[in-house]
């Protein structure tokens, strides 16, 4: 049974977002505006389309059937969502996957019954779990994730229900792409040191290196090869900005400078700050030994400039920062000027529980069969939720931030399975609400001032 032509669900999704929620802290002019939009624009010669196409569409059939069987207009839609596309692609995935669209009075629990009782497994399905929202939560999630929802408008495939109608910019904000860049470049540094990373690395590595060059490299490239050209790239993107470009040094093409400026510990990781070395330099460094001493509780070397590091700070990780997760250990105080956007560390903050919902918690219990693993599930999450308690009511004690708790609390051990999986969503979607509350409430150019 085919559910592709069966468009009887009639149902308009309007997304609204606005791509400009995030002043970043940067002064950009409309030449250098015009820099970066030329310079990102002639990055890659060809479309950068998925790497697999090869979803199971019959077995993707048979599954959306079986759920729309059991809960009807529960399912508002259905889409596949290619991996990567024309300028962004999703970073923790390689497969195309599935968007299913539910709505929120129609709990997935009825779904994933009918998928056990019938043995259609969602893990046999798909190479991972899908995404699962309802309207509200996937509105909410392409306003914090702007590029997330021009990939959606542009590239996601229409497998039952009614097209998206999103009311998304054409050309997400430029800065925007740029960030992205920059940390899926300083997490893929990963690879540089093969014993303590794990081959994802490499393999996102791979792609952003293709990505920025626009050619295929070979699968037998390695991760020197593939980083000097990710770095050479983000370079000349760099260029067009001009805070950024006060900080950018004169490119090294000395063997005989330094290599290293500073070493920071970024919670698990080791972040190694180097400068702009010449591409034939970065091939050189031997980037295993460079890790050996690294200490037994980080898992993760990272590598990056100065001018990176300053531009992930205050872009991606803003809260990260401004709660201390930033710890020299050597060399260059990098960071001793840096003031943080308040909108933009409360976006972060939203961000986290959205994520996690959206692409995490709903899509893991879909695709787990047994109540062990729902068991799993349940702790990782819970953790999770700890996690972000104990981050605001750092921000409270720190910054002066209203103290804040969902109103119900977690149910006990006891309690149904599905009760629980109900409640951690539900905190979730509460926290992520109320952070872009909190954001939303920040003037454009308010900093992230501590309590005194």
């Amino acid at each position: 049974m085919s559910l592709r032509p069966n468009l009887s669900l009639r149902v308009s999704v309007q997304i609204s977002v606005k791509p400009c929620d995030i002043l970043f802290p940067l002064c950009v002019s409309s030449r250098a505006d015009y820099l970066l939009t030329y310079k990102l624009a002639h990055l890659h010669t060809r479309p950068h389309t998925s790497h697999n196409d090869s979803m199971d569409h019959a077995a993707v059939d048979r599954l959306l059937a079986s759920i729309q069987k059991e809960i009807g207009p529960g399912l508002i839609a259905a889409y596949r969502v290619p991996s990567a596309g024309d300028g962004y692609f999703l970073p923790q995935r390689f497969e195309d996957t599935l968007l299913l669209l539910f709505d929120p009075a129609s709990p997935i629990h009825q779904a994933r019954e009918a998928l056990i009782a019938q043995n259609l497994a969602v893990v046999d399905t798909l190479e991972a779990p899908p995404i699962v929202a309802t309207p509200a939560s996937l509105a909410r999630h392409v306003r914090l994730f702007p590029l997330f929802g021009h990939h959606l408008a542009t590239h996601a495939e229409l497998l039952y229900g009614e097209r998206l109608s999103p009311e998304i910019s054409a050309k997400p904000h430029l800065l925007e792409q740029l960030a992205f860049l920059v940390a899926e470049a300083i997490a893929c540094s990963a690879a540089l040191a093969p014993q303590n990373s794990e081959h994802r690395w490499l393999n996102r590595l791979h792609r952003l290196a293709d990505h920025l060059s626009g050619n295929q490299n070979a699968r037998s490239a390695s991760p020197a090869e593939l980083f000097a050209q990710v770095q050479v790239r983000l370079r000349l993107l760099f260029e067009s900005l001009p805070m950024i470009g006060e900080r950018q040094a004169s490119i090294v093409e000395s063997r005989a400078e330094p290599n290293v400026q500073a070493i920071y510990e970024d919670e698990q990781r080791l972040v190694v700050i180097i400068p702009p070395l010449s591409g034939d330099l970065l091939r050189q460094i031997d980037w295993t030994s460079l890790s050996r001493p690294m200490p037994a509780h980080l898992t993760a070397l990272n590598v990056a400039t100065a001018a990176q590091l300053f531009f992930n700070v205050q872009t991606e990780r803003p809260m990260d920062f401004a709660l201390g997760c930033y710890r020299r250990v050597w060399g260059a105080e990098l960071l001793p000027d840096l003031s943080v956007s308040a909108r933009a560390v409360f976006r972060q903050a939203a961000r986290k529980p959205s994520a996690l919902l959206v692409d995490g918690l709903l899509g893991a219990y879909l695709a787990t069969n047994e109540d062990e693993g729902v068991h799993r599930v349940i702790h990782d999450y819970q953790n999770r939720l700890l996690n972000m308690r104990l981050e605001h009511e750092l921000l409270s004690r720190f910054f002066g931030v209203s103290p804040a708790e969902p109103p119900e609390p977690l149910p006990r051990r006891d309690e149904p399975l599905a009760v629980r999986i109900d409640a951690i969503a539900s905190h979730l979607d509460w926290w992520s609400d109320h952070y872009l509350g909190e954001m939303q409430a920040r003037a454009a150019d308010q900093k992230m001032s501590p309590v005194l």
